[in-house]
Parts: C-alpha cells; structure tokens; sequence
C-alpha cells in the first residue's frame, strides 16, 4: 500500500546529494586556485642559483634541488631574522589577542550610548592611515629610548593590531547570552573574571581567527621595520626579503626561496589554527 509523503523524499534527499557535491566540488576549485600559486612558487625556489628564465612552465625542474635556499641564507641573514621575527610575533600575537578582547568586552558589556561612541572610536581607527601616525610614533619612541628595538614592533599589539580585531571581539561577545554575565554579577565575580574566565572561553573561535590574523599581520609587518630598527641584527623576515630582492634580485629562484621560508610559518599557523577552528565550531555545535 502506497504511503503518501514517500515519492517526495528521494528527490528531496537527491538534491541535498547534489547540494553538497557541488559544495565540494566548488572547495576543491576554491583550494586548487588558492594553492597554485604557493606550488608555482616552490617549484620555482627548487631550480639552481643562476638558472636562466623559464620559457614555459614545468611541473618540476630536472635539476632540482636546495641549492637555491641554501643561496638565500648566504646572500643575508635569513636565520637571525627568521629569529626575531618568531620573537616578535610570539610576543605580540597573545597581546593583541588580550588587548583585543578586553577592549570588545568593554565595548559588548558597556551600555548602550557608551558602546556606539567606543565603536566609532573604533572605525575611526580603522579609516585613518597608519602612516599619518609614523612621525608621532617615531617622536615618542625616541623620547623613550626604544628606536632600533623589538619594542616599536611589538607595540601596535597594544591596540590590538588593529581595530578591526577589536570590533570582531565587540561583536562576538555581544552574541553571548546576558544572563550568563548577570548570574556571575550576582555571584560578585569581578569584570577581570568574567572576561578570562567566563567570555574569552566561550569566544573561543573568535580567539582563534583573531590571533592567527595576529600572527600573519605581526610576520609581515614592512612598515615599522622599515621605520624604527636601523641595526642589521634588528632586522625581521620582510625586511631581510627586501635585502635579498637588492642583493640577489636577478636571480629569480633565490629570491623565491626566500619567499618560500618566509611564508611558510604563516601556511603553518593558518593550517593548524583551522584545526582547531573547526573543533571548536563542532564542540560548540555538541
């Protein structure tokens, strides 16, 4: 005897089969895309020192190999500034996640005409560029006795990086439940508490994105180098690509494999923070 209902629910169980095929299939094109030019890259990086331009592209060169990187470290001091840039960023990426995150949850726990002002403070922060800021920065430094240090470097984690890692922490605190900070106020747990201990685990994805956008904004930061450290010895990865760029710039896959270990820490903490993005969206969805 025939059931009514049951002829609808293959088709509808066939589209949602088509739906996420074609939701794969469009990842997969979305990560080939983004993946091709890491791979054109590396290749690149694998051919020999003053190996002469490429009239078409090779999946692998016949002479490969580490010649290149080995060139690379000579020409200048990538090992020193791959150290110091894995100091900064050490330092700077948790600061500006806890800088970041104190500042949203003042912003998501102030009252409401309080919170718009701070937000515009926040935007304003966003619009105005950061070189109109270097002459000031640079004066204040030098009153305290920090150019040609890590500390110029580190600073801007004060702020948060920026003001958008501020706004991301405002809106996703402002998505938790009130009566989870109501119940702790009756509990008399202080504002420090509730932030530690109670927002910052229950923003735990937002944690996550913001300090990875940390990380890679802190690695590739040219401008303050560029700026406030005068020393060699001071130098950090982008400032040492650019020296490899004045040193080596005509041969090509030097320079690439320059560029490989300078991206690579960032292809790191990108993987493993979507590790851990992913479990906590699902222990969040549990």
């Amino acid at each position: 005897m025939p059931v009514h209902g049951t002829p609808d629910a293959h088709p509808v169980s066939a589209g949602a089969v088509g739906a996420s095929r074609l939701r794969t299939a469009s990842l997969v094109v979305v990560a080939v895309a983004l993946a091709l030019p890491a791979v054109v890259l590396f290749v690149g990086s694998l051919r020999p020192p003053d190996s002469p331009p490429l009239r078409r592209p090779e999946l692998l060169p016949s002479d490969a190999g580490f010649d290149s990187y080995r060139e690379a470290f000579h020409l200048v001091d990538l090992a020193r500034q791959l150290t110091n840039s894995v100091v900064v960023a050490l330092i700077a990426t948790p600061l500006a996640v806890g800088c970041a995150s104190l500042a949203g949850f003042v912003i998501a726990r102030a009252p409401r005409s309080i919170a718009r002002f701070l937000i515009g403070l926040a935007v304003i922060g966003m619009v105005v560029p950061t070189t109109a800021l270097l002459i000031g920065r640079f004066g204040v430094y030098r009153e305290l006795g920090v150019l040609d240090t890590m500390v110029p470097l580190i600073a801007p984690a004060l702020f948060g990086v920026n003001a958008l890692s501020v706004l991301l922490f405002a809106w996703s605190f402002s998505m938790l439940p009130r009566s989870v900070f109501d119940v702790a106020e009756l509990e008399s747990v202080s504002p420090w508490r509730a932030w530690f201990g109670i927002a910052l685990p229950m923003a735990r994805p937002m944690t996550i994105a913001v300090g990875t956008l940390a990380f890679a904004a802190t690695w590739s930061d040219f401008l303050n180098p560029l700026v406030f450290v005068t020393s060699n010895e001071k130098f950090t990865v982008p400032l040492g690509l650019r020296s490899l760029q004045l040193v080596g710039g005509e041969d090509v896959s030097v320079v690439l494999a320059g560029c490989v270990v300078a991206t690579a820490p960032v292809v790191i903490v990108f993987a493993i923070a979507q590790r851990w993005l992913f479990a906590s969206l699902r222990g969040a969805e549990s």
